[in-house]
């Protein structure tokens, strides 16, 4: 069977960013399936939250747009994290609130 007449959806956030639905809620459901296993007062970077299995099979770009949606869940309280370390920093860290 032909992906081609497959319906993609997309999220759409108040900066412009797009992200496919079905790639947001993997990177979603991932993060809530390692959170029982993360320390308090650790700081983690999402590659570490993920693991091998998922992050390793990723691309370049891929990582990127996990990582904004990453942002995006945090800062929008859809996650129990906070960012810590420098907001500037890449890659960027998160602790259990």
């Amino acid at each position: 069977m032909s992906d081609k007449n497959k319906t993609v959806e997309y999220l759409v956030f108040k900066d412009g960013f797009t992200v496919p639905k079905e790639f947001f809620e993997s990177v979603h459901k991932q993060v809530l399936e390692t959170l029982p296993g993360l320390l308090p007062d650790n700081g983690y970077t999402l590659e570490k939250i993920c693991g091998p299995e998922f992050w390793a099979p990723l691309t370049d770009g891929q990582r990127r747009l996990a990582g904004r949606c990453m942002v995006h869940m945090v800062r929008n309280r859809i996650l129990p994290l906070n960012f810590t370390g420098p907001i500037c920093a890449t890659p960027k860290r998160y602790e259990l609130t």
